[in-house]
């Protein structure tokens, strides 16, 4: 069994390898206002904040493509690209995923300047499995400890976060029932949630706003077992007198 189990999880990994390693061509001479009008301006400052992110995560595929970092969209932002194909108009941040071991990758470009433009801060206890098990380092301007880390632009507050994604179940990590068949995420409520692999492998090229990047193979079944299957088609807010507000449904 555990030669089985073994071997599901070397096949696992290495199709999450291959994928992000051959034949991907990212977005390059990427111009945020060509795709700016795909998003809605509601409020005040938003085309600003809707520009900033669209620049930040292309900086992000940028930098995970030259240093192959193997990564998917995730979350919210998974939700913009079931919905519409684009960033959510209302989003503040960028959520991407990355498996709990490959965040070692990150180690060699954290508080180094690789880059001129962007840094990345990675959670001191990123090895350590769970939020509540980590503790905030404010004194390193490390104010999170669900993601493993962050990834952002100099003389910003917005960010690209980058949460872990974990090939056991951690709150029963020896189960065979878990390893190897599952990939355990945090839900909207930062418990532990597993999803069959198949929801994830093999990572897929998609396009959000105009960006290529790394999309699970099922996220419509993602979102709507995270978010609900009304997350699948209908936004969480609208548009009302030029306010973003809370949608009923």
């Amino acid at each position: 069994m555990q030669g089985t189990i073994r071997h599901a999880l070397i096949f696992i990994y290495n199709f999450y390898e291959y994928k992000n390693s051959a034949g991907f061509t990212p977005t390059t001479n990427y111009s945020s206002e060509t795709f700016l009008p795909n998003l809605t301006a509601c409020e005040s400052g938003d085309t600003d904040r809707q520009r900033f992110l669209l620049e930040l995560f292309h900086g992000w595929t940028q930098f995970a493509h030259e240093n192959n970092i193997p990564y998917c969209i995730f979350y919210g932002t998974l939700v913009g690209y079931v919905q519409h194909g684009n960033l959510i108009s209302y989003d503040g941040d960028v959520d991407v995923l990355m498996l709990q071991s490959d965040t070692a990758r990150l180690v060699p470009f954290a508080e180094t300047n690789f880059s001129a433009t962007y840094y990345l801060k990675l959670q001191p206890q990123w090895s350590t499995v769970g939020y509540e098990n980590r503790s905030y380092f404010y004194d390193q301007d490390i104010n999170f400890v669900a993601p493993n880390a962050r990834f952002k632009r100099r003389g910003s507050y917005k960010f690209v976060d980058i949460y872990p994604g974990n090939t056991y179940h951690p709150d029963d990590p020896k189960n065979s029932t878990y390893r190897g068949k599952t990939l355990t995420i945090y839900d909207r409520s930062y418990y532990w949630l597993p999803l069959p692999i198949e929801w994830i492998f093999p990572l897929k090229p998609c396009l959000l706003t105009g960006i290529k990047t790394w999309c699970p193979a099922k996220p419509d079944k993602i979102v709507a077992k995270i978010y609900g299957s009304e997350s699948v088609n209908q936004s969480n807010y609208e548009c009302v007198n030029n306010t973003w507000v809370r949608a009923l449904f």
